[in-house]
């Protein structure tokens, strides 16, 4: 009897999960969400009376848009993906891959934690943010890029790189993550917009497509 092989299937599911770009374009969404909500928050005078109420409702906001993306991820999936494509059940990382990935995000953060310690004490440093930030998210892409069907993300890691370098001639000191955030989620959205279109291009309705 012969036993299916689970890593082929395991990389197949999250082939197909990550196919139409859905998940992309809702994250580069979050992305600038992100970005836009702590510039906003930057242009609220600090001496305005309802200031740190309004910093907090953005704060709130940005936790509840985690939850809102996976429920626009699954509502767009029911209507472009599975009519098409069928339902595949997207199994769960192995153990070793979990510890990983948690490994290589506990030391993203730990690296951005300690830019933004030593930018308190040195100007100059908090205009390193952009760059700073750009290459931590590189980091980040590249061991994303090595996981089934997302071979792709080489080119966000590279992107990313690039827009980091961009931000800091501007000296926008920590200014700079926030536009960071709306630069890449702007090119990721535009990413997962254009593998959507193709996905439901290439695998049509019965009835017609609908997008």
């Amino acid at each position: 009897m012969e036993y299916p092989d689970l890593t082929e299937l395991e990389g197949r599911s999250k082939r197909y999960w990550d196919v139409d770009g859905i998940p992309e374009f809702v994250m580069g969404s979050v992305f600038m969400l992100w970005g836009a909500a702590f510039v906003l928050r930057d242009l609220i005078p600090r001496g305005y009376r309802f200031a740190e109420a309004c910093s907090w409702a953005i704060v709130v906001g940005l936790v509840i848009s985690g939850w809102v993306a996976n429920w626009i991820i699954k509502v767009l999936k029911n209507k472009y993906t599975f009519p098409r494509a069928g339902y595949v059940k997207f199994l769960e990382p192995t153990r070793s891959k979990r510890l990983l990935y948690g490994f290589v995000g506990g030391l993203s953060a730990a690296a951005f934690a300690i830019v933004f310690v030593l930018s308190m004490k040195n100007r100059a440093i908090a205009d390193l943010s952009g760059p700073a930030i750009g290459l931590i998210m590189a980091c980040g892409f590249l061991v994303v890029s090595r996981r089934p069907g997302m071979h792709h993300f080489i080119w966000y890691s590279l992107f990313s790189l690039v827009l980091g370098a961009a931000l800091y001639p501007l000296k926008l000191e920590w200014a700079a993550t926030w536009w960071y955030f709306i630069g890449i989620g702007a090119a990721f959205a535009v990413g997962g917009a254009c593998r959507l279109r193709a996905f439901v291009r290439s695998i049509p309705l019965p009835g017609g497509n609908e997008l």
